[in-house]
């Protein structure tokens, strides 16, 4: 807290902060398509066209792979929007760290509580990586799943994992449902009640989560989530 704010906060439960907001994207297709208002989506892009930023450190799915997310640097709207929505599944952020290193541009990333963390630690060590950093945006989480939640999910469901030609765990409105895409070219839908019942069980969840102080994701320097 004092690195990041130079204080150490008087709230225990959220850290330092300056107000608390509701909102959401005003475009309606951003919104309809994000896992909880597209604020994050459209704060990106809003950054990126001012050329306030050059690059955005986020996440999208492997089309290779389609089970697993890839770290990215965002550098156009359409890959901002295509790295939008939830990944309830182990993200390797760090993979694009010597990446920002490399370049003399600005960056926004975007990550959970323990990435954030991690970047924070990480800045305290590489003076070059504060530089290079011009935002933190936050997810708030209570914890993920580890692949063996959605392998499990699959199987229930009949379905094989070579199958699979995409998946979004949410979208398609609020509170979102997850969709999986099957190479014959039909959708699955299931409702988020049908698969947290799995998901919410900790039966899948990364040890490390069950020992999280964060989940507003406090030295972010915006942090967004549902309100739940």
């Amino acid at each position: 807290n004092k690195f990041v704010f130079g204080k150490i906060p008087e709230d225990d439960f959220l850290g330092n902060y300056i107000n608390c907001y509701i909102g959401f994207s005003t475009d309606k297709e951003i919104r309809w398509n994000a896992s909880s208002g597209g604020l994050i989506t459209t704060l990106l892009i809003s950054m990126l066209e001012e050329g306030t930023i050059d690059g955005a450190l986020v996440t999208k799915m492997n089309k290779r792979n389609p089970l697993e997310p890839d770290a990215i640097i965002a550098r156009s709207r359409e890959e901002i929007i295509a790295s939008s929505k939830s990944k309830y599944c182990p993200v390797p952020v760090n993979m694009k760290i010597r990446e920002m290193l490399r370049k003399n541009e600005r960056f926004a990333v975007v990550g959970l509580p323990c990435h954030i963390q991690g970047i924070r630690k990480a800045e305290r060590s590489v003076k070059k990586l504060k530089e290079r950093i011009f935002l933190h945006l936050g997810i708030f989480c209570s914890h993920t799943v580890n692949f063996y939640g959605t392998e499990f999910l699959l199987q229930k469901m009949g379905i094989a994992k070579k199958d699979v030609l995409g998946i979004d765990y949410r979208g398609k409105g609020w509170p979102g449902k997850m969709s999986i895409r099957l190479r014959c070219g039909d959708e699955k839908f299931i409702p988020p009640d049908d698969y947290w019942a799995i998901f919410g069980t900790f039966f899948f969840t990364p040890i490390r989560c069950t020992m999280c102080s964060d989940h507003t994701n406090e030295y972010a320097d915006i942090s967004c989530g549902d309100a739940w």
